[in-house]
Parts: structure tokens; C-alpha cells; sequence
């Protein structure tokens, strides 16, 4: 009745245990499905950032064309309003030149009509009119000069005006058409910051919905550690292994040679013949099969329950790694292969990691010594 009970708690403990290493594998797939998400939205993050710094620059590109046309727009408003003015001035100054020149030929005319009457005169009177007739002559034809060279000066002006209506209306059109250009980016700056904020709420949420998840594995790691303590006092109080103990037999034939803890050693040493076969004290599985300094050839085998046994200084390995061993299976032969010098079979038993007197497993209170 006390083993079905003990087979109970066993089948139990390890029916939960089998349970919670799902649940661990399990949330360690929803982990690395969260970690490769939150690389997405960090890749996606990054690509955002970019975006906008690009966006922005070119943002402050166009407000710098925009300033530099805006300034000439006024300096092309300036240069209008200046030449209005001048338009004004020299359209005044014909006016009066052809008001002036309109006089002296009227004048003049006046004189034409009076010549009949000056001829009648005395020859003084004859004399000043001649001169009064040159004189208007000359007047006339500087009136007439100056107004015409006004008058073109005024039709240059004139020309220069609507040029510099024309550029102004070019250049404000290069305005509009920056400012659309602006306007367009900012609009697509907003909808990238509107993105930028969208990812790192999803950024945000990732690392809680992580921290959740890793918050969980630290526990269901928690639990697996405590049915696994549980599992090996079960196993160590109960064990098939612990029942056996006093009743195993050695390892290789021979004489020991170095008992436990006589030179600080772990384990136990035998002068067995060169070849001699070392036979698995129990079933398990193999850990470790390979060259270790110190050791030589050196064979760990684990027997399950915490057990595990260790065999050093062998000529030969006869099993490899993970291969699965039974009970007094040959898995070596005695001796070094790396020198001529034939060191003593090396043994330790360790049971939940703590070294065990192997003649407390072997030999018992009827077994003698090899």
C-alpha cells in the first residue's frame, strides 16, 4: 500500500510536472512571437523616425525657399512702386513740356500772322522781330526735344513696369505653388507622427504584454524547480537506486588503490589489468564520453533519480554520447592510450550533485573488497 501511495505521489508529481513544462513551452512560443512583433514595430518605428527627419528637412528647405521668394515679391512690389512714382513724375513733366512747347508754337503762329504788319514797320522793329521769331524757334525745338525724350523715357518706364508686373506675378505664382508644396508636407508629416504615435502605443503594449509573459515564465520556472525538488526527495526517499544501495557491484576486477577523500579525490582508485572491461553499475544514459584532462578517457553516466557515476583513466570508450546503457553493460576498457605509464582506474558516484563513497554503494556489509 505505501508504494501504490509513493507510485502515486511519483505519478502526480511528474502528470504536473509534464503539465507545467507544456505551459513553459507554450509561453515561451507566445515570447518569441511578442519578441519578433516588437522587432516589427521597432523596424517600423525606426523607418517612421527617418521619415519624418526627411520630411522635416525638406519642410525647412521649402520655408526657405518660400522667405527668399516672399522677399523678392516685395522687392519686386518696391521696384513697382518706385517706378509708378518715376511714371508719374516724368507723365507731369511731358505734360508741362507740351503745355510750354504748345505756348511757343502758339506763339509762334501768332507771329506769322502779324509779318505783314512788322514789314510796314521801321527797319529796328523789322530787326527785333527776326530775333523774337528765332528765339522761339530755338525754344520750340528744345520744347519739342525735351518733350520727346521724356516722352520715351516715359514709354522705357512704362515697359519696365509691366516687366516687373509680370515677374511679380511669376514670383507669386512660385509662392503658391511652394506653399501648396509645404502645405503637402506638412499633411503627410502629420500623418506620419499620427503613425509614429499609433506604433509606439503598440511599442508600449508589446512590452507590457512581454513583461506579462516573462513575468509568467519566471513563474511556471518557479513551479517546474519546486515539483523537480519535490520529484527527486520523492525519488531520493524512495528510489529503486537508494533501495539497491550495499547490493552494486564494482565497476572493473581489482585491487583499490585510493579510497574516498584520501587525497581530496571525489572518488575511489583501482589497479585493474590493462583492458579489463568497466561495466555499468547501473542503467542510464550516457552524458559524456570523451578525452578530460586529468581523467584521460572519462565516461559520466546518469541513472536517473540524481545518480551519476563517473569512470577515468580508460583506454578505450566503448559508448558515445546519449547512447543508453544497462546494468553491468561494458562501456570502457581499463588503462591510457596517451602514455605508457598505466594510471589506476578512477570511480566517484555522485548523487544530487554531492560526491557519495562509492564502497558505501558497492560493497555493503557482506561484500568484501576486489
Amino acid at each position: 500500500m505505501t508504494t501504490d501511495l509513493w507510485a502515486a505521489q511519483v505519478k502526480g508529481i511528474e502528470k504536473e510536472l509534464s503539465k507545467k513544462k507544456e505551459e513553459l513551452n507554450g509561453i515561451k512560443k507566445r515570447l518569441r512571437l511578442k519578441t519578433k512583433e516588437k522587432e516589427a514595430i521597432l523596424r517600423k518605428e525606426s523607418s517612421i523616425q527617418e521619415d519624418l527627419a526627411r520630411r522635416q528637412e525638406d519642410l525647412h528647405k521649402r520655408e526657405q525657399v518660400l522667405k527668399k521668394k516672399r522677399a523678392d515679391f516685395d522687392q519686386i512690389g518696391r521696384r513697382i512702386r518706385n517706378t509708378e512714382n518715376h511714371i508719374v513724375i516724368l507723365a507731369r513733366d511731358a505734360e508741362q513740356r507740351e503745355g510750354k512747347l504748345g505756348s511757343v508754337l502758339q506763339a509762334l503762329y501768332k507771329m506769322s500772322q502779324g509779318a505783314s504788319e512788322v514789314n510796314l514797320l521801321s527797319g529796328s522793329s523789322s530787326v527785333d522781330f527776326l530775333r523774337m521769331d528765332k528765339y522761339l524757334y530755338v525754344v520750340a525745338e528744345h520744347y519739342a526735344r525735351s518733350t520727346k525724350t521724356c516722352q520715351h523715357e516715359l514709354a522705357l518706364k512704362r515697359s519696365d513696369e509691366r516687366k516687373l508686373v509680370e515677374s511679380r506675378l511669376e514670383v507669386h505664382q512660385l509662392i503658391s505653388d511652394e506653399e501648396r508644396k509645404r502645405e503637402k508636407i506638412r499633411r503627410l508629416r502629420s500623418a506620419q507622427e499620427a503613425k509614429l504615435k499609433s506604433t509606439l502605443n503598440q511599442k508600449a503594449i508589446c512590452q507590457k504584454s512581454i513583461a506579462e509573459i516573462e513575468k509568467g515564465e519566471r513563474l511556471i520556472q518557479s513551479l517546474i524547480k519546486k515539483l523537480e525538488q519535490e520529484s527527486r526527495v520523492v525519488s531520493y526517499k524512495n528510489s529503486k537506486y537508494v533501495i539497491l544501495k550495499e547490493n552494486l557491484n564494482f565497476p572493473v576486477q581489482g585491487k583499490i588503490v585510493g579510497l574516498f577523500k584520501e587525497r581530496g579525490q571525489n572518488g575511489i582508485e583501482i589497479d585493474a589489468p590493462t583492458g579489463a572491461p568497466v561495466r555499468a553499475l547501473l542503467p542510464g544514459k550516457v552524458l559524456y564520453a570523451d578525452w578530460f584532462k586529468g581523467f584521460e578517457n572519462l565516461v559520466i553516466i546518469d541513472h536517473g533519480d540524481g545518480i551519476f557515476t563517473i569512470s577515468g583513466n580508460c583506454s578505450a570508450l566503448l559508448k558515445k554520447r546519449g547512447d543508453s546503457v544497462s546494468e553491468g553493460e561494458v562501456i570502457a576498457r581499463v588503462g591510457n592510450s596517451q602514455s605508457n605509464r598505466v594510471p589506476p582506474f578512477y570511480f566517484e558516484i555522485r548523487h544530487r550533485g554531492k560526491p557519495q563513497d562509492p564502497l558505501k554503494w558497492i560493497l555493503g556489509s557482506k561484500k568484501k573488497r576486489p
